[in-house]
């Protein structure tokens, strides 16, 4: 299969358990050890998921809905 955006393609090369080389020209195991130390620096993904968990469950709703945040849209072109 070369194209994965045909209709079923991207289906039937899930279920064939496709995958896709993790090392290549690009990304090599030095530059995969390079961004496991930074990101373990910096508390690895910890603020992606708080982020992320936040926004699931909803604690910024009333924020995005209030007044400052309609003020702040009404500034955008």
């Amino acid at each position: 299969m070369r194209n994965i955006s045909e209709p079923g393609a991207l289906e039937q090369w899930l279920l064939a358990d496709g995958r896709i080389f993790f090392y290549n020209e690009f990304l090599t195991e030095v530059t995969l050890d390079q961004w496991r130390t930074i990101m373990l620096a910096q508390g690895g993904m910890e603020g992606s998921f708080k982020w992320y968990r936040a926004m699931m469950r909803g604690y910024n709703t009333a924020d995005e809905q209030g007044e400052w945040m309609r003020a702040f849209l009404n500034l955008l072109p």
